[in-house]
């Protein structure tokens, strides 16, 4: 009995659905390929993201901090709040996923992030996890590559 046009519609709905039941390897890309992006965001100040480069540190904080890098932290804490956005081991690193959920949380709880992100502080509004539209469409194009061809990058 020859396949037809049903059947293989039938084995592509069966694949799709099985790639879904098992994101588990996508979304871990995804967090790969955010933390890359955000390490690029924080080693450009903010040139790479969505709203452009963060304002530059004062002079007196470039003395106190020792470097001129925006937003990476005091050496002296660990660089905590770039730690908190791009070593996911970090205690306030953000990475949640629900398995058949329609969302995956990212960023960080640090509460530097929530005051430069506000402009509360004197830099202003610095968006610390701020991806581009391109970004967005990358993390989707991964999960979509998963689930109708099974490809990772």
């Amino acid at each position: 009995m020859a396949r037809g046009p049903t059947d293989a519609l039938r084995a592509r709905v069966a694949f799709v659905r099985s790639q879904y039941a098992n994101l588990r390897p996508a979304v871990a890309e995804v967090h790969k390929e955010w933390i890359k992006d955000r390490e690029t965001d924080f080693g450009t100040g903010g040139a790479t993201t969505a709203h452009g480069a963060w304002k530059s540190n004062k002079p007196s904080t470039v003395r106190r901090k020792g470097h001129s890098q925006v937003l990476f932290g005091h050496p002296s804490k660990g660089f905590n709040l770039f730690k908190s956005v791009t070593d996911s081991k970090h205690t306030d690193h953000v990475f949640d996923w629900i398995q058949g959920g329609n969302f995956i949380e990212l960023g960080t709880q640090h509460w530097k992030a929530r005051i430069h992100t506000l402009g509360l502080g004197p830099g202003g509004i610095r968006r610390v996890i701020d991806p581009t539209t391109k970004q967005r469409n990358g993390y989707a194009r991964i999960l979509s590559n998963w689930v109708l061809k099974g490809k990772l990058p």
